[in-house]
């Protein structure tokens, strides 16, 4: 089930990050997930040892609902096409510094 609320964020990728930095993009993309999962798993044990189950899933909606709005609200999220307007995915900059290799 959570795998399937995740395919919007890994289309909206493979659409508009270039293909020679779209493993490079995924892989922190992972990373930061995986990072926060594990921290929200160590940080939930001990609050709700400390404030009960309730409060503390009340708590994580009073976050989580305001920041999922709160990402809606920026203009480019909300304004992100569907497909990339260039085929080629050309990105001028970026392909260039993955192309000229570390510097």
């Amino acid at each position: 089930m959570a795998r399937a609320l995740l395919r919007p964020g890994e289309t909206a990728l493979q659409t508009h990050i270039p293909q020679a930095a779209l493993s490079r993009v995924s892989s922190y993309d992972y990373l930061l997930s995986a990072g926060l999962m594990r921290l929200g798993l160590v940080l939930a044990g001990p609050v709700s040892e400390s404030l009960g189950v309730r409060p503390t899933v009340y708590a994580m909606t009073i976050v989580a609902v305001p920041t999922a709005l709160a990402l809606l609200c920026v203009p480019a999220v909300r304004r992100l096409p569907a497909h990339s307007s260039d085929t080629r995915r050309d990105t001028g900059g970026v392909r260039a510094a993955v192309e000229d290799g570390p510097s």
